[in-house]
């Protein structure tokens, strides 16, 4: 094989990928644990402007014989009753995601087989149009994903890449992750490696991260980070205590990863809030620090919406220039709408780079 030439991609390529050859083409997604793959079924979504109605998701390991169909009598005659679970008599056509498919059970394998490859659920065809995908994990993660061998070739098989730390903050930045949670990730790119990429003198000492020769049950990942990032959000509510969202999040992502980010949390707590900030952004305390000031940009990056786009333009002007370039940049990247609709904050983010105007 020539060099540089495989079939590794990114979430962004496979989700482009799918959504251009997914209605001929059934692809399988296979990379590492917690990385976004079954996520990517509402970034397709959105990308073909499809509606919530038009997306069925498979749990392949949970399916059984009744989700198919059962049989049924009519006039005498024995026929097939399919479950609603297909959306097979709609008039639009359908995106069908078959999670983690290398665990599916060996009573529904035929049958899950010929709806990858035939398109069918059993004998009655997909709405027209249907795009089809599947996930599954690397044979490297040894979770017991097994396909069958004649699959092989009438499939198209992609190994989705681990997002980097970059990749995470610009996501995570965009969707709403929890701003103190981002700046952990960003001050702490190695939480986010991937295994696949380390040699295993790495591996042993990387102890935030999925490793299948250790058999971590809580490791850092996109799905892992989002639930530590909502545990944080209550925590900041009130609707949790301290102790109660270290130890759900040390449940998620591991006690080496909390330790670190318990470490940003206290630096959090001597800032001043959100709420104080969008009342009275002239007068609300700035910190000292550039550290402090970067972690109070990225929480309030996080949470910039058309209401408070104003008042977070007047408190970041009165943050050191190198911050305020960092979150400029990163505010343009992730909430362009938000940053030009704002005359305020399109003028600040003019005002110290050449780069947006």
């Amino acid at each position: 094989m020539m060099d540089g030439i495989n079939n590794v991609v990114s979430l962004a390529d496979a989700s482009a990928i799918i959504s251009a050859t997914g209605d001929h083409t059934t692809t399988i997604l296979e990379g590492e644990p917690g990385i976004g793959k079954s996520a990517l079924r509402r970034e397709i979504l959105a990308q073909l402007g499809w509606g919530q109605d038009q997306m069925v998701y498979l749990d392949a390991p949970l399916l059984d014989f009744p989700d198919f169909y059962m049989p049924d009598v009519v006039e005498r005659k024995t026929v097939k009753a399919y479950a609603d679970l297909w959306h097979l008599d709609s008039d639009k056509p359908q995106l069908y995601m078959v999670d983690e498919i290398g665990k599916m059970a060996g009573v529904t394998k035929p049958m899950i087989t010929r709806f990858l490859l035939e398109r069918t659920v059993s004998d009655k065809p997909i709405p027209a149009g249907s795009i089809i995908f599947a996930t599954s994990n690397l044979s490297t993660d040894g979770v017991g994903d097994v396909f069958p061998a004649h699959m092989n070739n009438r499939v198209a098989t992609l190994r989705v890449k681990k997002p980097n730390a970059d990749e995470v903050v610009d996501f995570s930045t965009t969707h709403g992750m929890n701003g103190t949670l981002i700046y952990f990730v960003r001050e702490n790119p190695e939480v986010c490696a991937s295994y696949v990429d380390l040699s295993e003198e790495e591996r042993k000492s990387n102890k935030y991260i999925f490793n299948p020769s250790t058999n971590t049950r809580a490791f850092v990942s996109n799905r892992s980070l989002w639930f530590a990032s909502n545990t944080l959000n209550k925590m900041e509510e009130g609707k949790l205590t301290r102790a109660q969202a270290m130890a759900h999040i040390c449940g998620s992502i591991g006690a080496p990863a909390t330790g670190e980010l318990w470490a940003t949390v206290e630096l959090a707590d001597s800032l001043p809030t959100r709420a104080s900030i969008y009342k009275t952004p002239e007068q609300a305390r700035v910190p000292d620090s550039l550290a402090s000031q970067l972690l109070l940009a990225t929480r309030l990056s996080s949470g910039l919406d058309h209401d408070n786009a104003d008042a977070t333009t007047a408190y970041m002007s009165r943050l050191e220039a190198e911050i305020q370039a960092v979150t400029g940049r990163m505010i343009f990247k992730s909430k362009p709408t938000i940053a030009m609709r704002s005359s305020a904050m399109r003028q600040w983010v003019t005002s110290f780079t050449k780069e947006f105007i």
